[in-house]
């Protein structure tokens, strides 16, 4: 028996237990078989926004219309000298008769006059007396209000150059009849040279009167008003002091001095008389400046007295538009379409009838009163119009067409004015209907058309904002996302700040998801749920919900779902919500917050498939949370609302197993083991092993085990099942059997988790047995294995199975191995050298087995093994003849009295006092090997042998014939030492003599 064979037999260098886990079958997981329902969402519709009212045009119904040029002041006469005899002497001569004719206009003939005048400038047309005589003959024109007259011959006199005291009288008779004429700039000319230097002073006082009134009817009353003040600070006559408050009243209304205005005319209609040909103007100047102040009821009450007085044509027509526009203040639509009409019966062509209309539609329209306002816009086409004020009137009448459902009639109309149209404004909202009429219709791709025309031309700022959006949802509902998210992005842009950002932003997500953008889609939602708009932020909520859960972004719908219960708790989804919202806490694992959720829906929901559902997560919710009775009674009930759904089944059957109800377990289990979905399927089939391993019935776990295995080869569990089967055959000493399972895990399962432990196994299991396959075991736990303790007790059990197969250079190597990577301070660094010993040993290199020795001894002095290494390093020496240093190290172990150890040191020191022929010594410490030591047999018989062989060669005979006999009777001897015993002492013969015994009995001395 070999030194290191021996060592390794030792009972303190036997080899570890192996370091594979035991095997733990935990309980299956429950699969989360309950999902959120779809809330079958479509993309919400994004109306867009009807285009803002077109401007209406300018009427000038707001102030008080400009009167005519009306007065009763007199106009001043030219200067001239009375002379009774004018018209008794020079009948010849043109110059007598042109003062003869001026003699007559003062005297008031003005027949007279005018024959005599017109005598005097056919006779010498351009002598010095025939501007003179023009002029007087305009005067009788204007007298006798022949104005075309009148103007004519004053031109006439302007252009002779009349006497320089007449030319300031002919000028202000020019400007009086141009003012008259409704001439203002004529008038305000020749006025300027009436009111010139040099004129006389009454006729500049009225020249600077009527040059005001001409600047007040040509649009300019700030500038009248100071020529008015000269003209009140000068001390004028009483007619003009009087006119003077009637044409200040008119300038300050203009101005929108509404107060002074009305106490200037009220001033002025205190002091005429009746006849005054102002008076009536006057009211109803004043009728208008109560409706500027505001006071309709005021202004109807004015009108009416002007209308009771009695007015001419032209101020009736005023007084009517006035009445309209103060009936229209009053809330009075009926009395004032009456005063219309009649405003249309008698003045049909009148100028003020347009705006009349025009008031009283647009009013119909702001009252909602649509069928009013149809028909007053009719109307209104069916008189004379400016073209813009037809356009605006024609789009007006489209509007409310299409409110009384005329889509077609207002299509026509739209359509006219987006082809011919004139005013843009106008033109381009027709086209923005146009589009809205079509999008409505169905007509996503005419409403796109539309839309786009008008961006590629040049849309007005008022309407980009909802044309982009009826663009870009024109193009959403024809199934273009990508156009639609370009343009709701432009109205995000261009208007950040709109009231419809919010739904612009809805409208971009649903848009970009339609894109196969669902990520883009949701951080847009994200932002549109915090809009202000309560019906955005809900529809961006429920986009959320469903999408992100589409996308697998679970807790990011439960947040959705959650805010949606705060904000609109009575959605007619709310109870689907909250369902949801319970069925997401379920997945995400917060079960005590899904049973607050989902508990109160139990009465609430009716429909068989939901209820099965809520009480399925309940089930779950409960199971997890360690409830098993509530939770096998929620599985119960969803069982009886969907008999066939074996999921429930599983969780009843786990619930029960949990409870370690086998019996309920196993039925429950049973049915759900033939779900035709793995994810039931498969955690009933692996429960029902771990029924099995509960009962402790090891024929069960293999049926069930091995039926999962084969079933699902690759699941997570089958890994398991394959390592319980391997240890079930280890622990029944089958080694065939637990190759075959671990060689199928790493076929099916090469990089499961149980690999390593399923390999160690193998190894352990084959290490005595079959050395050759530990081997290969061991080489393939180091290709795979990366942890070092792993890797330690492979290189170890490589090095043991080479040396069971005699290999002892692969020995070295895998102790090299395990040396190279393990740590210094590694435990089983003694066991790797003892075992470098034995592999040198196997290969013949007793010297380097020596070394191996020396340097366990060196590094582990204390070890437990070391007595063993002494021994084994002093038998090598004994053979290499090294016997001083063999001697010390058998001594060492032999001192160490621990049989193991001392025994075989007293045999080896025997056979190095034998071989240096010092057989005294040599028969002492063989003999003490077989004295001290007898509970040693193997060491024992081995010590009677060297003895024997001792005294042999002493020549002790009878000596050895003594020894030899004990050997022969020794029970537990070796055979073939047996055998050899019985051989020498027939050699020997009969032999008598003293027990060689005697002497170790007397304390023979130690050499």
């Amino acid at each position: 028996m070999s030194a290191l064979v021996m060592l390794l037999a030792l009972p303190f260098a036997a080899r570890p237990a192996a370091a594979a886990r035991p095997v733990e079958f935990p309980m299956p997981e429950l699969p989360v078989t309950v999902v959120p329902l779809s809330l079958n969402l479509a993309r919400p519709p994004l109306d867009p926004p009807a285009p803002p009212p077109v401007p209406a045009p300018t009427v000038d119904l707001g102030a008080p219309p400009l009167p005519r040029f009306l007065t009763a002041v007199p106009k001043p006469s030219p200067p001239a000298r009375e002379s009774s005899t004018a018209c008794a002497f020079g009948f010849g001569r043109p110059a007598a008769r042109a003062e003869c004719g001026i003699h007559r206009v003062l005297q008031g003939d003005l027949r007279g006059a005018r024959e005599a005048l017109e005598d005097s400038v056919q006779r010498d047309p351009r002598g010095a007396h025939a501007a003179t005589a023009y002029v007087w003959l305009a005067e009788i024109a204007v007298r006798e209000g022949r104005l075309d007259e009148a103007e004519r011959r004053y031109r006439t006199a302007l252009a002779l150059n009349p006497p320089a005291d007449l030319l300031p009288s002919a000028a202000l008779g020019a400007g009086w009849v141009a003012l008259r004429r409704g001439d203002l700039t004529e008038a305000e000319r020749q006025l300027a040279a009436a009111g010139a230097a040099g004129a006389p002073p009454a006729g500049a006082l009225v020249a600077r009167f009527l040059d005001g009134v001409g600047r007040l009817l040509a649009g300019r009353p700030d500038e009248a008003l100071p020529l008015w003040d000269g003209v009140a600070a000068a001390g004028p006559p009483p007619a003009v002091a009087e006119e003077l408050l009637f044409w200040r009243g008119v300038a300050l209304a203009r101005l929108r001095q509404s107060e002074p205005a009305l106490q200037a005319l009220d001033s002025f209609l205190a002091t005429v008389s009746a006849s005054h040909p102002l008076r009536a103007d006057a009211i109803v100047q004043s009728g208008w400046v109560a409706l500027d102040r505001g006071m309709p009821d005021d202004a109807v009450r004015r009108f009416l007295w002007a209308q009771g007085a009695g007015p001419r044509a032209e101020l009736m027509t005023q007084l009517r538009a006035g009445l309209v526009r103060a009936y229209l203040g009053l809330g009075d639509p009926t009395r004032a379409q009456e005063t219309a009409r009649l405003l249309a019966a008698d003045s049909a062509r009148d100028p003020l009838l347009p705006p009349v209309l025009l008031l009283i539609a647009d009013d119909a329209a702001r009252r909602n009163a649509t069928g009013e306002a149809v028909d007053t816009y009719r109307q209104l086409l069916a008189v004379q119009l400016d073209p813009r004020l037809t356009e605006y009137a024609t789009y007006r009448l489209a509007e409310g067409v299409e409110r009384q459902g005329g889509a077609a009639e207002a299509e026509r109309h739209y359509r006219v004015l987006r082809e011919t149209g004139k005013v843009e404004a106008i033109a381009q909202r027709a086209a923005y209907r146009l589009g809205l009429l079509a999008l409505r219709a169905g007509r996503p791709g005419d409403a796109r058309s539309e839309g786009e025309a008008l961006l590629q031309a040049g849309v007005l700022p008022e309407l980009r904002e909802g044309l982009l959006i009826l663009t870009g949802e024109g193009a959403a509902r024809g199934n273009d996302a990508n156009r639609a998210a370009a343009l709701f992005r432009l109205v995000l842009r261009d208007f950040p700040a709109s009231p419809r950002a919010g739904a612009s932003r809805l409208a971009l997500g649903w848009a970009l998801f339609k894109d196969g953008e669902p990520e883009s889609a949701l951080r847009e939602w994200e932002e549109a749920r915090l809009a202000t708009d309560f019906d955005v932020a809900v529809l961006a909520y429920l986009a959320i919900a469903e999408v992100a859960l589409r996308q697998g972004h679970e807790a990011q719908s439960l947040a959705a779902l959650q805010e949606l219960g705060k904000l609109a708790p009575s959605h007619p989804l709310a109870d689907t919500l909250a369902l949801n919202r319970g069925i997401l806490l379920v997945r995400a694992k917060e079960y005590e917050r899904a049973v607050q959720e989902l508990e109160p829906l139990t009465p609430r929901i009716q429909a068989p498939a939901l209820q099965a559902l809520l009480r399925r997560a309940l089930g779950v919710a409960r199971y997890h949370l360690s409830q098993f009775d509530a939770a096998e009674q929620q599985f119960g009930w969803a069982a009886y609302w969907a008999p066939a759904e074996p999921s429930n089944s599983l969780g009843a059957g786990l619930a029960a197993l949990a409870r370690n109800q086998l019996s309920e377990a196993e039925k429950a289990l049973g049915v759900a083991r033939l779900a035709t979905a793995p994810e039931v399927a498969v955690p009933a089939s692996y429960a029902l092993v771990l029924a099995a391993v509960r009962r402790r019935d090891d024929q069960l776990f293999r049926e069930r085990a091995t039926g999962f295995v084969d079933r699902y080869p690759t699941h997570p569990y089958a890994a398991l099942l394959l390592y319980g089967l391997a240890r079930t055959a280890l622990d029944g000493g089958e080694v065939d059997a637990v190759e075959t399972w671990v060689k199928r895990l790493l076929h099916d399962q090469p990089t499961s988790e149980y690999v390593p432990d399923a390999l160690t196994l193998l190894a352990e299991a084959a290490a005595q047995q079959r050395p050759a396959l530990a081997r290969q075991t061991y080489a393939e736990i180091l290709a795979r294995a990366r942890d070092g303790g792993l890797r330690g007790d492979a290189w170890l059990g490589l090095a043991e199975a080479a040396l069971a197969l005699g290999d002892g250079l692969e020995a070295e190597r895998a102790l090299d191995g395990f040396l190279r990577e393990a740590p210094a301070d590694d435990p089983r660094g003694p066991r790797a050298l003892a075992l470098m010993i034995r592999a040198q040993d196997v290969q013949g290199r007793r010297d380097r087995a020596v070394a191996a020795a020396d340097t366990f001894l060196a590094r582990f002095p204390a070890h437990p093994l070391a007595p063993a290494i002494q021994l084994t390093r002093g038998h090598y020496l004994v053979i290499a003849q090294q016997w001083d240093a063999a001697r010390q190290a058998l001594e060492a172990a032999r001192d160490t009295g621990e049989p193991a150890v001392a025994a075989p040191a007293h045999v080896y020191l025997g056979e190095l006092h034998r071989a240096r022929g010092e057989h005294e010594a040599a028969i002492a410490a063989y003999l003490g090997a077989t004295y001290l030591y007898p509970e040693s047999p193997p060491w024992a018989a081995r010590g009677l042998q060297g003895a024997i062989q001792s005294y042999l060669a002493r020549q002790m005979p009878r000596e050895a014939s003594i020894l030899l006999k004990k050997l022969v009777t020794r029970p537990g001897v070796e055979p073939d030492l047996t055998q050899w015993a019985r051989r020498a002492l027939t050699q020997l013969g009969p032999i008598t003599g003293e027990d060689p015994s005697e002497v170790l009995r007397k304390g023979p001395a130690r050499p």
